[in-house]
């Protein structure tokens, strides 16, 4: 599921993409496409063509990076870092998260 929010994340700031064939591998599935057209999902593992699409922007955090983060924060304020959650947030066109913990 998280990769499924690291393609909304990706596809919200307007990526630089190559204007022939091109992938973008986001773990579980590959996003291909041309130019700025998106056209196919592939599985992990179906080899993909064209030139690999890595960029992120710049200050943008992975979705993995921000579980990482909401961890360390548990450490931090030794807490379980279960009791931790973050939420994703929209502001305008800023996209935000937000670090909750959660009283036992």
């Amino acid at each position: 599921m998280e990769d499924l929010f690291a393609l909304e994340e990706w596809r919200s700031h307007s990526p630089d993409v190559p204007n022939g064939p091109w992938y973008k591998d986001f773990g579980s599935f590959k996003l291909c496409g041309q130019r700025q057209y998106p056209k196919t999902f592939l599985l992990k593992g179906q080899p993909a063509h064209g030139e690999e699409v890595e960029q992120t922007p710049p200050g943008l955090l992975k979705v993995r990076q921000i579980t990482e983060l909401a961890v360390a924060v548990g450490k931090l304020i030794h807490v379980d870092a279960q009791l931790v959650h973050h939420r994703h947030m929209k502001v305008g066109e800023r996209r935000l998260f937000r670090v909750l913990h959660v009283p036992a």
